[in-house]
């Protein structure tokens, strides 16, 4: 589902290692892991499902597009995408990329399709990420409003991280809002078999 530009966001992101003391220990691990959240959840178990669920041109946010220097009235390429177990959706993410890093040439990014990004990124030497800032997100934004149709019970606030990286020396801003059921089957080792 594609976000509202609409509304204003004013979203407050951290530095990471500014929030790491209001973090329980598994939130530490997952959210200030520099590496391909990709690898680590497959790694994490066999069973993780990774969905496309929309690709296309649209405006950024304005808080998306201050992040990447860009003009928020410039249309951008924006990929979202859900990480699964059994049913549960435990991140929604969202990539923001310029058309001037889109169309860099050989970068593969145009050419993702139903692949994960961090399949490409990771993979390559040519990959810079910025500070993953952090960000406890309450109803009135829209990327807790875009993961609240897959919680499967009330809570007040989400986690979602955010990097700027430097592909091929071009910027693209990935997000990922972690779901509380992904933390719940941590902890209840819901994964452990699989």
């Amino acid at each position: 589902m594609s976000l509202s530009t609409a509304t204003p966001v004013h979203a407050v992101w951290q530095l990471g290692s500014e929030l790491a003391s209001a973090l329980s220990s598994a939130e530490r691990d997952w959210l200030l892991n520099p590496g391909s959240l990709t690898k680590r959840l497959r790694k994490l178990t066999n069973q993780i499902q990774f969905s496309l669920k929309h690709e296309g041109l649209n405006l950024a946010l304005d808080e998306e597009a201050d992040a990447l220097g860009q003009p928020s009235q410039n249309s951008m390429w924006i990929r979202e995408i859900e990480w699964n177990f059994k049913n549960h959706v435990w991140v929604v993410a969202r990539t923001i990329i310029p058309l001037t890093t889109l169309h860099t040439k050989d970068n593969g990014l145009s050419e993702l399709r139903n692949q994960p990004i961090g399949d490409l990124m990771f993979e390559d030497p040519n990959l810079i990420r910025k500070s993953i800032e952090l960000c406890s997100l309450n109803s009135t934004h829209p990327y807790f409003q875009n993961a609240s149709e897959q919680l499967t019970h009330f809570t007040e606030a989400v986690w979602a991280r955010r990097s700027v990286f430097y592909f091929y020396g071009k910027p693209l801003l990935v997000v990922e809002t972690f779901l509380p059921t992904f933390f719940d089957d941590l902890r209840e080792g819901a994964y452990a078999s699989y």
